[in-house]
């Protein structure tokens, strides 16, 4: 068996890694509108920068109190890791963020959306993973809904503008870290992992951003006001730290493919949290764009074996 796809477990297994999802896709949900809150005040680089360190820090906080610090210094294959936390975590940080101040939060929320169609190739094609038809009917029936969230979506001002492309990108490297962390790292516990990921990545991040700055690519912009930095923290340690690693959690659980089906509830989450705080009404597209994935992922759950 793949060591992406995990084996049957019985259903009260389930319900901590679900409970955990739901904490994530909120996180997640008002990531995009958080970020466009920040970029008015911060730069991408910087921005991006000062998160991962945040969420690094977050991270080596909470191991240190639950499990000690010991597991990320036994034996972890740092090789394995520099690549992860480079290209699945700096590059992914730092394009979403360019893609975010291009194109908007909600626009970039909604190609969220994509994730599970992601994943489902990654691992048929790639991963060369046998997918039961249940799968690929939540995938349609899921990424209809967000089809359909798009076309209720005048009264948020949808507008496609070029960083989409970026947004893309950086789900593509998610989507493929997201199988390589299970399959590379198959002996610690998601929380070494999670740190470990995010300690290498945050170093990439720092260095990548540094040598923009080196060479006059972007100059630095930062808004060191209290509320500027709780949003940042908030962004940081819940959207990114503790959400990466609920994620992850859930993937060890549940498997890719099904995991990354929440991922379409991002989406629908960010684009309510963008109309309520612009005080449009939900047009009845979008609920019913926001029951369909909803849908998808119960039927999944449900239909899967254990």
């Amino acid at each position: 068996m793949s060591e992406a796809t995990p084996a049957p477990r019985p259903a009260e297994s389930r319900l901590l890694p679900t409970l955990g999802l739901c904490v994530t896709v909120f996180c997640w949900g008002s990531y995009f509108p958080v970020i466009e809150i920040l970029l008015a005040g911060w730069d991408p680089y910087t921005m991006s920068a000062a998160r991962a360190v945040l969420a690094a820090l977050t991270l080596v906080a909470l191991l240190a109190c639950t499990e000690g610090l010991s597991g990320l210094f036994r034996g972890l294959p740092w090789r394995r890791l520099w690549i992860i936390g480079i290209f699945g975590v700096n590059a992914n940080m730092v394009l979403i963020a360019v893609g975010i101040a291009y194109s908007g939060a909600v626009p970039a929320a909604l190609i969220a959306g994509t994730t599970p169609a992601l994943a489902a190739l990654m691992a048929s094609l790639v991963y060369r993973e046998r997918l039961g038809l249940g799968i690929w009917v939540a995938v349609g029936i899921a990424v209809a809904g967000v089809v359909l969230v798009v076309l209720g979506g005048a009264a948020t001002g949808v507008e496609f503008r070029g960083g989409e492309i970026l947004v893309l990108a950086s789900y593509v490297l998610w989507t493929w870290s997201l199988f390589v962390v299970q399959r590379w790292l198959p002996g610690p516990s998601q929380l070494v992992r999670s740190t470990a990921v995010m300690l290498t990545g945050s170093v990439a991040v720092v260095v990548t951003v540094g040598l923009l700055y080196l060479v006059g690519f972007h100059p630095g912009r930062a808004d060191t006001s209290l509320d500027s930095l709780a949003v940042l923290l908030y962004s940081a340690v819940f959207s990114v730290a503790i959400g990466s690693f609920l994620w992850n959690y859930g993937v060890s659980r549940l498997g890719v493919t099904v995991v990354s089906l929440w991922g379409n509830l991002v989406p629908i989450v960010a684009v309510l949290l963008a109309v309520w705080w612009n005080g449009a009404p939900v047009s009845w597209l979008q609920a019913a764009g926001g029951a369909l994935v909803l849908a998808s992922v119960i039927h999944i759950q449900l239909r899967r074996p254990g």
